[in-house]
């Protein structure tokens, strides 16, 4: 393998692992601020924090699987970036929407929550398997 390459791999694996890391630290600060501006409850809180980790966790799996089927895992880690990024996306316009139609905003976030943990998780299988392939 030649080193540009296995930089490369290196560069996309730690991107990946980057914005997963960047996004449950936003959530973790963003809580308490969330709660004060937007009047949740503590119960509506705890809903964006689980619906964030449960989806994270039930997607890994499907993620790596996917990965592992999909042969081009470069493609496959791609495409969960642009999937978190554009979930990310929509969370946001759905929060704003929910501010003014008066929707149930705990709602609206804790399922945007959810479409990023969901987002985040088909990124990671497929950036540490890129690397175990580049290795071996």
């Amino acid at each position: 393998m030649r080193h540009a390459t296995r930089w490369a791999v290196f560069a996309l694996v730690a991107i990946a692992q980057f914005m997963v890391v960047l996004d449950t630290a936003i959530i973790s600060v963003a809580l308490p601020v969330i709660k004060h501006q937007l009047h949740f409850s503590n119960s509506g809180i705890q809903w964006v924090v689980t619906a964030y980790v449960l989806t994270f966790g039930g997607f890994l799996l499907l993620g790596g699987r996917a990965a592992d089927l999909g042969g081009a895992v470069g493609l496959a880690v791609l495409s969960g970036v642009a999937a978190s990024v554009t979930a990310s996306q929509s969370a946001q316009h759905t929060a704003a929407q929910a501010l003014t139609t008066g929707y149930d905003i705990d709602m609206a976030v804790a399922l945007g929550a959810a479409r990023c943990g969901g987002g985040r998780a088909a990124t990671m299988p497929g950036a540490f398997s890129r690397v175990c392939r580049k290795r071996h």
